[in-house]
């Protein structure tokens, strides 16, 4: 039987046994900080969204003198693809916090709400290391972009290419440190009753 795609779910940042928790303390702050992220993600999405709809109504438009003034964004190929690029980072922190990722509950769907704690740990642990490990290279990366004695820009528009690379590292910093706040709530978690049930669809 093939495995089953388990529907992610948002968990709120407390339960009645944790309130007031230095726990639930931090994950409030994570939380808010993370949405604020990912706010700002889904704004550079619509804002290149229309840049590339107003870029295609451009090209298709007859070459009357009336409609001189709409022709397509110069570079906006190049503005796309930084800011996608940013906006997914900004995603991956919140996505984290609130239990959102795509799960395969193989070993899950009948298991205790202990148990899905106890599993989350390795997992949330292994995580981690991962983003720390990107964060890092990232974080080099980008410093001998800015320090480099030729700067690397973009094609059409000239921008420096460690635009892109500097909020990017610093969102996935800010995955390795939400990563390591889900395996310390996973830990406390498997102690304190397991996972907290996902609210009805």
């Amino acid at each position: 039987m093939s495995p089953t795609p388990e529907r992610p779910h948002r968990t709120e940042p407390s339960t009645d046994r944790r309130r007031g928790s230095v726990v639930e303390r931090v994950e409030a702050w994570l939380l808010r900080a993370s949405a604020a992220a990912a706010t700002l993600g889904g704004i550079a999405l619509v804002t290149i969204s229309a840049i590339t709809v107003y870029s295609v109504v451009g090209r298709a438009l007859p070459d009357w003198p009336s409609l001189a003034w709409w022709r397509p964004v110069r570079g906006d190929f190049e503005l796309v693809e930084m800011g996608t690029a940013i906006a997914i980072f900004s995603f991956l922190p919140y996505a984290q916090l609130t239990r959102a990722n795509v799960l395969v509950d193989v070993f899950t769907s009948g298991a205790s709400p202990r148990a899905k704690s106890a599993m989350a740990v390795p997992a949330n642990l292994l995580l981690t290391g991962i983003a720390a490990l990107f964060s890092w290279r990232m974080a080099v990366a980008t410093e001998a972009l800015m320090t480099s004695t030729y700067t690397q820009t973009t094609m059409m528009l000239r921008m420096p290419t460690w635009w892109g690379y500097l909020p990017a590292t610093a969102l996935m910093a800010f995955l390795t440190l939400v990563s390591a706040f889900t395996t310390w709530r996973a830990l406390d978690e498997t102690l304190h009753g397991g996972e907290p049930p996902a609210p009805p669809a």
